[in-house]
């Protein structure tokens, strides 16, 4: 039964990390370089941080981009 309550308070604990890591999602304005165009990027709408990252980069290889 004490098993069954860490493994209780471990979910508890994982589930509130994991709220609170969703509310700090970052978000950038990207300009083309020469152009008014702007493009928002958010981690959110990736839905992973590695396919935001790729983005921002490939965004800022034709512009600049700062953090929204």
């Amino acid at each position: 039964m004490k098993i069954l309550s860490n493994l209780f308070a471990v979910a508890i604990v994982a589930m509130l990390a994991v709220g609170f890591s969703s509310c700090k999602k970052e978000c950038v304005e990207c300009t083309v370089t020469g152009t008014t165009e702007v493009t928002t990027l958010c981690e959110a709408d990736f839905g992973s941080k590695i396919l935001y990252d790729a983005a921002k980069a490939a965004q800022s290889l034709v512009g600049t981009c700062t953090v929204k």
